[in-house]
């Protein structure tokens, strides 16, 4: 029925109007979202999308794009490597537990916390990567959107 619905709507408003953008919200299947022109001129302009504020950007940033450069460092949460991690159920298959893996914890923290378009869609106005996405104001100026900066955090000692 959602499906459906959505895919009407994407019907109604494609054309001049919209783009369909889609985004695997689960492994095969696909949801359907639309973002009208004058949205994506606003993406384009560093203003984010609907469900994408700055205050939504911040959050999802520090949680999957903060990390540190060079060997050694700590990887982006966001980082493919993360992704190769494979639920190890085989300790857990006594009781009935089982550990559900990277995967399934990365879309339900995605998911709980409406991060979903921010992971999914800002990236075609991030140069193909939503963690450098860049807020601006209405002068142009960018805006800061790293936790150290924002909250004061220092990076030395």
């Amino acid at each position: 029925m959602k499906a459906s619905l959505l895919a009407v709507v994407a019907a109604a408003t494609s054309g001049a109007e919209a783009v369909l953008l889609t985004q695997g919200a689960k492994e095969g299947t696909k949801e359907a979202i639309a973002f009208s022109l004058k949205e994506q001129e606003a993406a384009e302009q560093g203003f984010g999308l609907p469900g994408c504020d700055k205050d939504t950007y911040v959050r999802y940033k520090t949680m999957f794009c903060s990390g540190t450069a060079g060997e050694g460092g700590v990887k982006e949460l966001k980082d493919p490597y993360f992704k190769k991690l494979e639920a190890d159920v085989s300790g857990f298959k006594k009781e009935g537990n089982k550990e559900l893996g990277w995967k399934k914890w990365m879309n339900d923290a995605v998911v709980e916390n409406s991060f979903s378009v921010c992971h999914n869609m800002i990236a075609p106005f991030a140069q193909g990567d939503s963690c450098k996405y860049e807020f601006k104001n209405e002068a142009g100026e960018v805006l800061p959107t790293d936790a150290a900066t924002l909250f004061g955090v220092s990076t030395t000692d």
